[in-house]
């Protein structure tokens, strides 16, 4: 299936936007190509692609992709996959 969420980012100044994106597996990263592209220049510990979000029957699954750089949910890391509510 195809997911519609609306994301709120929270720059580590505090400056936070919000962004809806669709798709089935939502790229989360640095780099341009991704659907979530973040700015390297406001985070700089984000890499090129950092996570994913892929819809399972469960709801959105985040997927880490960082090799060098911690995904965190509600601020604790997380090293698998897990579903987000």
């Amino acid at each position: 299936g195809r997911m519609r969420l609306t994301l709120r980012l929270t720059a580590p100044d505090g400056r936070a936007e919000e962004r809806t994106v669709c798709g089935a597996v939502l790229r989360l990263g640095r780099d341009a190509g991704c659907e979530v592209a973040f700015d390297p220049a406001a985070f700089p510990m984000v890499s090129g692609v950092h996570a994913e979000l892929e819809w399972t029957v469960a709801g959105p699954r985040l997927v880490p992709r960082s090799r060098s750089n911690k995904t965190l949910v509600n601020d604790a890391p997380v090293a698998d996959p897990v579903v987000l509510k």
